[in-house]
């Protein structure tokens, strides 16, 4: 049951300001507030209409893997329920709408 709470996203840049609207990267620029993955994965949840629940609700989000030159490694949302991480699943294809989530898929 825990595995199937959790969601894996591929294709995520690990350059995360990529991803980042004009007013972030100003923010960020000015030291004022950095972007983290949990932020964009908060964002991408937005985009697929399923909540993220905030961290004291149990939910983390880190990439697996060994960082390397050249290679992204997947991102893991862990949900608190099953039903989060279902509503995100059956919802994930919008992501392609939008022309820079395209290349992220979800498993």
């Amino acid at each position: 049951e825990r595995r199937s709470r959790n969601v894996m996203m591929f294709g995520v840049s690990e350059d995360i300001m990529s991803y980042a609207s004009e007013e972030a990267k100003k923010s960020v620029a000015e030291g004022t507030e950095p972007i983290e993955l949990v932020d964009l994965a908060r964002h991408i949840c937005e985009v697929v209409d399923a909540e993220l629940p905030t961290m004291n609700q149990y939910t983390k989000v880190y990439r697996i893997g060994k960082e390397e030159a050249g290679k992204t490694r997947p991102v893991r949302i862990e949900f608190p329920d099953v039903d989060r991480a279902r509503l995100f699943l059956s919802n994930a294809p919008k992501l392609k709408n939008i022309s820079y989530y395209s290349k992220i898929y979800v498993t």
